[in-house]
């Protein structure tokens, strides 16, 4: 999973950014294509309000969760030597792996922000270089900290797309 990232100010990236808030967002299934089957389902009262407040946590309602929780369910056990299943239901594990995408989205933003500005001062700093032809010597420790940073930035941000794919393998 890559997280989207809309390019500042574009009218495209704006477009993509409502989109996936909008998929983000979508309670109800995807569409069926070809035959459908109908079910009926009788829990007790008490039964509908536990599916009813986890389908609501994992954001989904209640046909779909009940869906989705069947088609993917978690390990019942484990078998000698293998990992161990999931520890989410399936609508549970796929809301954690959106938020997860979603802070790696927000670090993304905040990075490029902040790297648009360190882009001009860094710009602003070769400009008087080659104006008075002396570099401040602060200037190497400077950028191999700058490097350092984001070096960090982007193993933090793989970590998370990592951990987003984690969640939500089977």
């Amino acid at each position: 999973m890559v997280a989207v990232v809309a390019e500042q100010g574009s009218t495209v990236g704006r477009r993509r950014s409502q989109e996936i808030a909008r998929a983000r967002s979508r309670r109800r299934r995807p569409n069926i294509t070809g035959p459908k089957r109908t079910l009926e389902v009788t829990v007790s009262e008490e039964e509908y309000a536990r599916i009813k407040e986890a389908a609501d946590e994992a954001g989904a309602t209640v046909p779909w969760y009940l869906v989705d929780s069947t088609l993917n369910p978690p390990a019942a056990t484990t078998k000698p030597g293998r990992k161990s299943g999931p520890w989410l239901p399936w609508p549970k594990r796929k809301a954690l792996a959106d938020a997860i995408l979603s802070g790696a989205s927000a670090l993304s933003l905040i990075v490029l922000r902040e790297l648009s500005h360190t882009e001009a001062n860094i710009n602003q700093i070769a400009r008087a270089v080659n104006i008075t032809e002396v570099a401040p010597e602060e200037l190497p420790e400077v950028l191999a900290e700058l490097q350092e940073t984001m070096a960090e930035i982007r193993d933090l941000s793989e970590r998370m797309e990592a951990m987003a794919k984690e969640v939500v393998r089977r």
